[in-house]
């Protein structure tokens, strides 16, 4: 498991599926509070029909420039969709997974 530093800085870089395809593009990183980790990640998946996404990032891993998870493109196709947040958003599952954006992933920390 990444710590949150860590993946907050894999937005804009590419996500694979556990064969090494191509899934999208990480817009955004979300926070569980319920375990203080990362928790999900907002993909860009328009390039494989989809739209955008949210992908568990619980057991991602760095590969080169690339963020790899364990599923497959089906797993990631059929996952929950929504758009991208503001700043100061929370998740509307936030209740169910305790997932919110981190305090220091604001305007004002850039």
């Amino acid at each position: 498991m990444p710590a949150f530093d860590v993946a907050r800085r894999w937005k804009g870089r590419v996500m694979l599926d556990r064969a090494g395809a191509k899934l999208g593009t990480i817009v955004d990183i979300y926070h569980d509070a319920e375990v203080d980790e990362p928790g999900w990640a907002l993909l860009n998946t328009a390039d494989i029909g989809a739209s955008m996404r949210l992908v568990p990032v619980g057991q991602a891993v760095e590969d080169g420039n690339e963020i790899r998870v364990p599923y497959h493109r089906a797993f990631v196709e059929a996952a929950p969709g929504m758009e991208a947040m503001g700043w100061g958003a929370s998740m509307p599952s936030r209740r169910k997974t305790g997932a919110t954006r981190s305090s220091t992933d604001s305007p004002a920390s850039m």
